[in-house]
Parts: structure tokens; sequence; C-alpha cells
């Protein structure tokens, strides 16, 4: 996602300023321009950056979980929780390649076991259990959101 307001919110008083003068001074919209691509060149560089800490994530996760579930669904487990870094046990079911449901849910306490993915909620009854893929979703949001559960 390309978020230019990010640069925008952090340099606040520069945006504003820029703003207030376009029309009332010589060369305010070169410098308006100037301030617009160094916003877009930072914002690009900052997506650069975690583009490639995500792919170095699932490089590192896909060797991880293979060797951890030594199963031929590896991949496309953790393809799907690419995909949906927080999803519900019974959606996995639902993809094209997907083992049984019981499996399905011996990979996934594989990989909550590990540390890998956690519990955002419990199932019962009918209600699916919901897990989520903390590393991912940290790197994408740029922060802690979710805190990854130590193995067991």
């Amino acid at each position: 996602m390309f978020y230019i307001s990010k640069y925008f919110e952090a340099n606040r008083d520069e945006y504003n300023s820029r703003l207030k003068v376009l029309g009332d001074q010589e060369n305010a919209w070169n410098d308006w321009i100037a301030f617009f691509l160094r916003a877009v060149d930072e914002q690009a560089r900052e997506n650069a950056t975690t583009v490639r800490s995500i792919l170095d994530l699932y490089n590192d996760l896909k060797g991880h979980v293979i060797e951890l579930t030594h199963s031929q669904y590896a991949v496309p487990l953790l393809d799907q929780m690419f995909k949906h870094p927080i999803f519900q046990s019974s959606h996995l079911l639902e993809n094209k390649g997907m083992p049984s449901k019981p499996m399905v849910m011996t990979l996934l306490n594989k990989l909550r076991s590990a540390g890998i993915i956690t519990t955002l909620r419990t199932g019962s009854g009918r209600r699916a259990q919901i897990f989520a893929l903390p590393q991912l979703i940290n790197l994408t949001e740029g922060r802690k959101v979710l805190l990854t559960i130590a193995p067991s």
C-alpha cells in the first residue's frame, strides 16, 4: 500500500505552510512539487524495504514450516497465511489442494506450538478458531500490533 499521508502527517507543519503560500509566493508551486516528490520518494523507499522484509520472512518461514511439519501441504498452507494473515481454520479448507480438516488442524497446532501463529479466538461449537501470523502483521503495520508467542 502506498500511504503518502504518512509522510504528510510526519511533516504536518511544512505541509500546511507550503499549501498556504500556493499562489501567493513566487516558486511556491515548484516548492510544493519538490516537497510532494520527496514524500513519494521516501514512501517508495519505505515500501521497498517492507517488501524485502516480507519476502525474507516468507523464505525464512518456508524452510522452517517445511522442516517443522514434514508435509507436502506446508507451502500451500504458508501461502494461504500470507494471503490472509488473520484467518479462520475453516477458511483454509475451502482452498483447493488443502488436506482434510484433521490434517489442517494438526499442521496449525504444530505452527502454534512453534510460535509461528497465534490464536486470536478459540473455537467452540460452530464458531471457528481464528489464527494470526503475527510476524507478517507486525511487518506490514510497521509496528508491533500482535505479540509473537514463544514456542512451547
